[in-house]
């Protein structure tokens, strides 16, 4: 919703900038590179939920076209004539037009392909729309494969030669990672905007065909005669920037003065978790879900080494990855992700010693790696060593934990990490140390958690003052414990977990906290958020698509930020 101004009282009244790709029918398309971002799904395994939306213009509605492709014979297609769609996917056809009538040349229409995620061993929806109204509807099966991960994306012809290209414009073309139309809706009048799951926003620009708002992976090329236009569908530039806008929750005293939310808007309630290998095949997958809105996680990509019994550490942009181990095996690599790109991680450098199971934490400049463990004879260790996020290279020491110690969690504020010794020389206890992570030293006492010592393998998670620990083991845990990270002193309960379980893994943004996946026995998929300022039991949060324990999690807002 824009803001009111007296100098613009009507939609009528505000900018039109918008523009289209024109393409005239002879092989003409731009394409965006291949990725795993354009794999919606693998065959028997959970799929992402997709929005697909564009606005198209038919010269002529003969013949054939193809609104978008990713690989024709199995990947996902939208293919048209004489004014109607069908969508094929995975070798199979999905969709065809028949609830409203044929479209018609030369008029603007809104496309909306629509699918409906959900976990493996269940079929997923898919709903195509056009102009807000349901014209097609579909099942996919749980044994399809939908979409790409080494094809390009290609936008009015077939992605392999340029066949079947449209005669027409094709404005505003928008690739959501999420469900954003539910029903019969009304159609946009504004330029679309990019969302939090947004990979790809482009065909806007009046005066470049390869322009993009959002392409998480890589710039868009045009073959052909595909050129830039400025006719478009009469959408408007929204004002939503005008003025200043608080989100978050604000207040009005009864002496009238406004209080805004605390906090800086640009951080509040953003969130996107990552969640990275685990101790179940195939031991690389990186998830993601939003800690806003939940739901099930989606296949994010995978690191290129195993990463069970892994750690991460993370600011704003980047999470680095710690590799951990297959049995026996333990590496020291350090593998990073940039969180707003839909993609596999690459090398970043190396832990001064190799080992799995390290507690790592993180400000908005420095990870820091806290013990592991490795294969006898010497099981356990005291290192600690540091990176800085944003520059490749090998870890340097940033000093010693008290002893030698591994199966622990961590937090941190801005200033201050806190982690707690756990399987400490051969022995389980529950003290808690802490460090300064601007600064290089050893681990100092911070006081005890609250819950019994025989417990370890624990999920923790944090917002700028208040460090959770969760779970664990011997047998498998529900309690919540936490602490005021600025405060040297023993935790307090917090509440319980939804169901009792040990290696899962926590991270939060700056109002909640998600625990996910673990063992119990028995891998699991769960994930259970909580509200870190409160106290109180987790509610039910979502799934991982894919279960698995011993994992690392982190995000682009936790409490270190």
């Amino acid at each position: 919703m824009g803001i009111l101004r007296a100098d613009l009282l009507t939609h009528s009244q505000l900018l039109n900038t918008s523009g289209s790709v024109e393409f005239d029918g002879t092989t003409d398309f731009i394409q965006i590179p291949s990725s795993r971002a354009w794999r919606v799904g693998d065959a028997n395994l959970a799929h992402k939920s997709v929005t697909i939306e564009w606005w198209i213009y038919l010269n002529t509605t003969s013949g054939y076209h193809n609104a978008f492709d990713i690989n024709y014979t199995s990947g996902l297609v939208i293919e048209g004539t004489n004014g109607v769609y069908s969508v094929y996917g995975g070798g199979q056809t999905l969709i065809n037009e028949g609830i409203l009538d044929a479209a018609v040349a030369n008029r603007w229409y809104h496309y909306a392909l629509v699918i409906h995620g959900g976990p493996a061993a269940t079929p997923k929806s898919i709903f195509l729309y056009r102009d807000g109204k349901l014209s097609g509807a579909g099942k996919i099966d749980s044994n399809v494969a939908i979409g790409s991960f080494n094809n390009n994306l290609s936008i009015g012809a077939r992605q392999s030669n340029g066949a079947n290209s449209l005669n027409g414009y094709i404005s505003n073309f928008r690739w959501s990672d999420e469900v954003v139309y539910n029903s019969e809706f009304t159609v946009p009048k504004f330029n679309l905007k990019a969302r939090p799951s947004t990979l790809l926003l482009c065909c806007q620009s009046s005066t470049s065909a390869t322009e993009a708002a959002v392409s998480v992976t890589g710039s868009v090329t045009a073959s052909g005669n595909a050129t830039h236009s400025s006719f478009n569908p009469g959408l408007k530039d929204d004002i939503t920037d005008t003025g200043v806008v608080f989100d978050g929750f604000g207040s009005f005293a009864t002496s009238t003065y406004m209080v805004p939310p605390a906090g800086k808007t640009t951080e509040r309630n953003r969130g996107r978790a990552i969640f990275a290998g685990g101790a179940a095949s195939p031991y690389k997958d990186i998830q993601v879900v939003d800690i806003s809105s939940g739901g099930i996680a989606q296949d994010f990509g995978d690191t290129a080494n195993t990463a069970s019994g892994s750690g991460s550490a993370s600011s704003s942009t980047r999470m680095l990855i710690t590799n951990g181990y297959i049995a026996p095996a333990r590496t020291n690599v350090i593998e990073f992700i940039t969180i707003a790109n839909i993609a596999s991680s690459t090398d970043f450098g190396d832990l001064t010693v190799a080992r799995a199971r390290t507690q790592s934490l993180s400000n908005s400049t420095r990870g820091v790696h806290v013990a592991g463990s490795d294969t006898s004879p010497t099981p356990y260790f005291n290192v600690i060593d540091y990176n800085t996020i944003a520059t490749a290279g090998n870890a340097a020491d940033f000093g010693d934990t008290s002893v030698i110690m591994s199966h622990g969690g961590s937090v941190a504020s801005s200033t201050r990490g806190v982690y707690s010794l756990s399987y400490a020389a051969n022995n389980v206890v529950n003290t808690l140390e802490f460090i300064t992570i601007a600064t290089t030293g050893n681990g100092q006492d911070f006081g005890d958690l609250n819950y019994s010592f025989t417990y370890h393998f624990r999920g923790s998670t944090c917002d700028p003052t208040r460090g959770l620990f969760a779970g664990g083991y011997n047998p498998a845990q529900n309690t919540i414990d936490f602490v005021t990270i600025a405060s040297i002193g023993n935790a307090s309960d917090f509440g319980d977990l939804t169901v009792a379980r040990r290696s899962g893994a926590g991270t939060a943004n700056s109002i909640h906290s998600i625990f996910a996946g673990g063992y119990l026995p028995g891998v699991n998929n769960t994930i259970d958020r909580v509200l870190i300022q409160t106290s109180g039991d987790a509610a039910d949060f979502g799934d991982l698509f894919l279960k698995t324990h011993e994992q690392s999690g982190s995000s682009d807002s936790h409490g270190g930020l």
